[in-house]
């Protein structure tokens, strides 16, 4: 659990996806929630090119391992009304290929 989850969201999508603009990200409040998979709106071309990458295959199996040891990943981040899947591909891709269809995800408040 994300003891603040504006602060990770705000922190994590700065760095890894300077390209968001900054008021889409503080538009609205954030909080984390349980959401089945097939809620999020997920750029399937994406998941289809790092699939074919060795270095996203290599970060989703690293996912895929802590997942089978119980370790805890972080969550998936989701933006705006339509749950726009932002940060976390590895991860969902690591979740879906071992059949678990629900996650942690941080979301905004719409």
């Amino acid at each position: 659990m994300i003891d603040d989850p504006a602060a990770h969201a705000l922190a994590t999508l700065t760095e890894e996806a300077p390209d968001i603009p900054i008021e889409l990200i503080t538009r609205h409040d954030w909080f984390q929630d349980t959401l089945n998979l097939e809620l999020l709106d997920v750029n399937e071309d994406m998941v289809e090119r790092h699939d074919a990458d060795p270095i996203h295959v290599a970060r989703r199996d690293g996912f895929v391992a802590r997942i089978r040891a119980d370790e805890p990943i972080p969550p998936l981040i989701a933006l705006g009304p339509t749950l726009h899947l932002v940060d976390g591909y590895a991860r969902c891709r690591a979740l879906r290929s071992l059949g678990v269809w629900t996650a942690a995800v941080l979301r905004q408040r719409t």
